[in-house]
């Protein structure tokens, strides 16, 4: 092999390290921003599922506490989702 091809296959021998380099760097971005995001969720979905603990606590002490108004106020709530799903389900009809 002559010195120009040596020299040639040495220089891309050096770029191809360097593009390598590049790519591992870019890698090592990536997994951290990657490992931050799993991270911030998880730490999102348990502060969610106090928060529901919590509220479901509240929700059946409050139950507890008052029961006839708390079927009061689920009887009126599911009355209502059925005359929404009924005018829905005539319009549907109608077309």
């Amino acid at each position: 092999m002559s010195k120009a091809g040596e020299s040639d296959l040495l220089e891309r021998t050096d770029d191809a390290r360097e593009h390598f380099s590049q790519l591992e760097r870019e890698g090592s971005r990536f997994r951290a921003a990657a490992s931050r995001a799993v991270h911030n969720g998880r730490t999102v979905a348990q502060r969610w599922g106090r928060q529901t603990r919590i509220v479901a606590a509240s929700a059946t002490d409050r139950i507890k506490d008052d029961p006839l108004r708390s079927a009061a106020i689920t009887f009126v709530i599911g009355l209502s989702i059925g005359a929404m799903v009924g005018r829905w389900a005539g319009r549907q009809q109608r077309q």
